[in-house]
């Protein structure tokens, strides 16, 4: 029985992909350069139409960051406990260093908390972004984004080129 091969495009660019957006994402940043969809993700903000479950981003405001340091931490911790299951994975603060430093918001959350909780999350292998400001946020989802899908093209070129040489010697 002949096999069918295996059709991958060249390149990808980015009006080949469809962004999922969380339905629960409040303040969701545009990414015109993708096909955005809207669609209940079960982990994170932002991933990709069929590779939910290898990209995995997650959007912070300063203040939602300071909540999951604080009130909200137990589900915070659940959820990047979720994201460690995923190839590509990231939170992404709209803030800087300088800002956690500070301490600049509202609530009884300490600088040293916000730059403690901030590191040890780095540490159990959570790449966590601090954008600056939501443009920054912005490059930085469609920069994850744009990385983890042509990660995975390389993945999959490198299967069907193996696949051809497996077939060939037959």
């Amino acid at each position: 029985m002949r096999r069918k091969a295996i059709q991958i495009p060249g390149t990808i660019k980015a009006e080949d992909i469809t962004v999922i957006i969380d339905t629960r994402e409040q303040r969701e940043l545009s990414l015109p350069k993708f096909h955005v969809e809207h669609d209940g993700l079960p982990t994170g903000d932002y991933s990709v139409r069929g590779l939910e479950d290898y990209i995995c981003i997650e959007r912070k405001s300063l203040q939602d960051y300071v909540s999951c340091v604080g009130r909200d931490r137990i589900r915070f911790e659940r959820e990047l406990r979720r994201m460690m299951g995923y190839p590509v994975r990231a939170v992404v603060i709209e803030a800087s260093w300088r800002d956690l430093m500070e301490g600049n918001w509202r609530g009884k959350i300490t600088p040293a908390s916000a730059v403690g909780s901030y590191l040890g999350w780095c540490a159990m292998g959570i790449p966590i972004i601090l954008a600056g400001n939501r443009r920054g946020a912005t490059r930085a989802v469609t920069g994850l984004i744009m990385s983890g899908v042509r990660g995975m093209h390389k993945k999959l070129e490198g299967f069907a080129i193996a696949s051809e040489l497996v077939t060939k010697r037959k």
